[in-house]
C-alpha cells in the first residue's frame, strides 16, 4: 500500500497540470467554435472572420490571449500551469476555423497572440489591397445589356465584399455608384433622383429601377410597333406612286410625241414665206392681203419680179424659185400666159406693163 501511495504521489509531482481542471467557458468554446464561426479564414474574409472569432472570445473572457494583454503568470506555478492550458486550447481551437492556405503561416508559432499578430500582419494590406479593388470595381461597373435584376445583385455583391473586408461605404455612395452605371435611356430618372430631396434608401431604388425598367421596355415595344406600321404606309405608297409614274411616263412619252409633231409644224410654217407681203411664217392663201385690191408692197415686188436686162443679154439666171415669174418681154420665158388680175404691174423702170 505505501508502494501504491508513492507512486500516485511522484506521478502527481511530475505532472502538476494533471490536477488542473478546465473552466467551462474554455470547454463551450472549444466545442462551439467552428459552428459559431462556419467560415474559415481566406484572405477575403479576413476581416468579417476576425470580427466574429474577436465577438466570441471578448464573450467568453479569453480576449486577452488573442491581443496580449493577457500574459504567463510567473508568480506562482499553478496559476502558469492554468494559463499555458488554456492558451493552448485555445490555440488549438483557433487552427480549427483557418484555412489550408493560411494555416502554413502560424503552425510553427507557440501562442495565440502569436498567431494572432501573424495573421493580422499577412492579411492587413491584403485586406487593404483587396478593397480598393472592389471600390474601383463597383464605380466602373455598368448595366450595360444585363437586366436591372442582374446589375443590381452585382452592386450589392460588391458592397457585401467590401463590407466583409472591414470597410462600410454609405449608402448615398452605392447609389452614385449605382446611377452612374445607368444606361442613356435612364437619363431623366437619374435626373430626377438627383434632384430630390427627400432621403431614399437603397430598397427604394431598387424597386424604382426595376419598375423603370419595365416601363422603357414597353415603350421600346410601342415604338417598334410604329416603326412597323409606318414602313408598311411608306412601301404601300411606294406601290401606288411607281404605277402613277409608269403611267405618267406613258402620258409622258405620248406627249414627247405630240410635241415633237408641233414643234415640226412650227418649223416648217416658219419656213414658208408668203408671195403677197413677203412675210415669213405664212402662205400666200392665209394672207391678209389677200383679197385687199389697195395694198401696195415696193418689198413684195421686188421679190417676185425679174429685172428685164436692157442689154438683151442671153445669158439666164437661175430659178428664184418663185412658183410664177412676170415679164414685159415674152421671148425670156418658154411658156407664157397672160397675165388677167386686176392688179397693176410694173418693171423695176416704172413702167406699166400692158
Amino acid at each position: 500500500m505505501s508502494n501504491s501511495s508513492n507512486s500516485s504521489t511522484n506521478v502527481d509531482s511530475t505532472n502538476p497540470t494533471s490536477q488542473l481542471l478546465l473552466p467551462p467557458k474554455l470547454i463551450f468554446l472549444m466545442s462551439n467554435l467552428k459552428k459559431l464561426v462556419p467560415t474559415s479564414l481566406t484572405p477575403d474574409t479576413y476581416q468579417i472572420w476576425r470580427s466574429q472569432v474577436e465577438k466570441i472570445f471578448t464573450a467568453n473572457g479569453f480576449k486577452g490571449f488573442l491581443d496580449g494583454t493577457s500574459s504567463c503568470p510567473t508568480t506562482s506555478t499553478e496559476a502558469r500551469d492554468l494559463w499555458i492550458l488554456t492558451d493552448q486550447n485555445i490555440s488549438a481551437a483557433l487552427y480549427s476555423v483557418i484555412s489550408t492556405s493560411i494555416l502554413p503561416y502560424v503552425l510553427s508559432l507557440t501562442h495565440c497572440y502569436e498567431i494572432w499578430q501573424t495573421l493580422a500582419n499577412r492579411l492587413q494590406s491584403t485586406t487593404r489591397s483587396r478593397v480598393i479593388q472592389l471600390k474601383n470595381d463597383l464605380h466602373h461597373l455598368s448595366k450595360g445589356d444585363k437586366t436591372m435584376m442582374t446589375y443590381l445583385l452585382e452592386i450589392k455583391s460588391k458592397v457585401d465584399l467590401i463590407a466583409a473586408a472591414g470597410c462600410q461605404i454609405d449608402p448615398e455612395d452605392v447609389i452614385l455608384y449605382t446611377l452612374n452605371g445607368l444606361p442613356a435611356t435612364y437619363q431623366a430618372f437619374k435626373t430626377a433622383i438627383r434632384t430630390n430631396l427627400q432621403p431614399l434608401s437603397l430598397d427604394d431604388l431598387y424597386s424604382l429601377l426595376c419598375t423603370e425598367e419595365q416601363n422603357l421596355i414597353q415603350e421600346a415595344a410601342n415604338d417598334l410597333q410604329q416603326i412597323h406600321l409606318s414602313d408598311n404606309t411608306t412601301a404601300l405608297l411606294a406601290s401606288r406612286g411607281r404605277g402613277r409614274a409608269r403611267s405618267n411616263s406613258y402620258r409622258s412619252k405620248r406627249g414627247r410625241g405630240s410635241s415633237q409633231n408641233i414643234n415640226r409644224g412650227d418649223r416648217q410654217a416658219r419656213n414658208i414665206t408668203c408671195q403677197i407681203c413677203s412675210k415669213n411664217g405664212h402662205s400666200a392663201i392665209r394672207c391678209w392681203y389677200r383679197t385687199d385690191p389697195s395694198y401696195n408692197d415696193d418689198t413684195s415686188k421686188t421679190a417676185l419680179f425679174t429685172i428685164p436686162d436692157e442689154s438683151q443679154s442671153s445669158s439666164w439666171v437661175l430659178d428664184s424659185g418663185a412658183s410664177n415669174h412676170l415679164t414685159a418681154d415674152s421671148s425670156q420665158i418658154n411658156s407664157t400666159e397672160p397675165y388677167t388680175g386686176f392688179e397693176d404691174k410694173a418693171t423695176s423702170s416704172s413702167r406699166p406693163m400692158s
